[in-house]
């Protein structure tokens, strides 16, 4: 079984990992060595509730920077201390099993270099905002099974995955979507990457348009970065239309058929926003520093939403 670390690179994210971090803990998951926590200067409760952790439990290393410089960076900082075996890098507003994170570990040998969890995301409100969140992640998941079982997936995202730490050196500072970037670096070296359809990662969908938008907008920005980086496209399935068109159109009409009939109105609903994302980014219509990623604040209740299931952690949970 894989030596595995597990990197968190937060900002704000105080409340989220009051959860997460005893969560993670009583998975009690073997061969699991550190959890490296690495802060970006945040301005809440953050280093407070990594502080009260580090008193109790001597796997968790924190990493504080005193300036904001973006999650690359972050995640720079934390693979300087771990010299080989697998990093999982997991989002602080996301959560899933002891099976998945074992499997998402195990998966990567031989060939493989990297693996990545299929995302569930959460609805709260059924909106129709929410409702397009969804269908973003669910177009996402189809694309990268289809890939995946064809082995030409070269695309990482849904907030938690894993690499071989002795394939990535580091990631390039200006980098916006390290996952993307880890995956075109990855599939360059001639290794693959799976995607795993049955070990899942909730997500919160955003639940205002206003979010979704900054998150299109940061995400498409960030591929082009990687595109102009390593000179290669990412395997999404807007990429795929540039690259393989044929199979990026039995893609959308396979997700059209399986999720009919609501996605009649909101897979077209999808393509619009992009062609607006799109637009704005042409005409730089945006006041973001991309590299320090825009918060999308409607994604941080992931844990209020699901606290049923720390019932079983309570007695490692920080106190209100």
């Amino acid at each position: 079984m894989n030596k595995f670390n597990i990197i968190i690179p937060v900002y704000n994210e105080g409340n989220n990992l009051k959860f997460l971090i005893p969560y993670i803990l009583n998975l009690n998951l073997p061969n699991l060595e550190k959890i490296y926590i690495v802060d970006s200067n945040s301005t809440d409760n953050t280093c407070q509730i990594i502080k009260f952790f580090l008193k109790r439990y001597s796997n968790i290393v924190y990493i504080r920077e005193e300036t904001r410089n973006g999650k690359s960076r972050a995640i720079n900082k934390a693979l300087k201390c771990i010299k080989k075996g697998i990093v999982v890098i997991h989002s602080a507003d996301c959560f899933t099993t002891r099976d998945s994170l074992l499997k998402l570990v195990n998966t990567i040998k031989n060939d493989v270099g990297a693996s990545m969890l299929c995302a569930e995301p959460i609805l709260e409100k059924n909106s129709v905002h929410e409702k397009l969140s969804y269908y973003s992640w669910i177009v996402s998941n189809e694309t990268c099974d289809e890939l995946s079982r064809m082995g030409i997936l070269c695309h990482i995202g849904n907030d938690v995955f894993a690499f071989n730490r002795e394939i990535i050196d580091e990631i390039k500072e200006n980098v916006v979507n390290d996952d993307s970037y880890i995956a075109l670096k990855i599939t360059m070296k001639g290794f693959k990457i799976v995607f795993l359809n049955d070990a899942k990662v909730k997500i919160k969908a955003t639940s205002n348009f206003h979010d979704y938008l900054k998150q299109r907008l940061r995400i498409n920005y960030g591929h082009k970065i990687n595109k102009k980086i390593t000179n290669f496209y990412s395997t999404t399935l807007k990429n795929l239309f540039f690259i393989k068109p044929n199979m990026a159109f039995r893609i959308l009409f396979k997700s059209l058929i399986k999720y009919f009939p609501e996605s009649i109105f909101y897979i077209p609903l999808l393509i619009f926003v992009e062609l607006i994302s799109e637009f704005f980014l042409l005409l730089r219509l945006y006041s973001f520093d991309f590299v320090k990623w825009p918060i999308a604040y409607s994604t941080k209740e992931i844990f209020k939403l699901n606290e049923e299931i720390f019932k079983t952690y309570g007695h490692r949970r920080m106190e209100e």
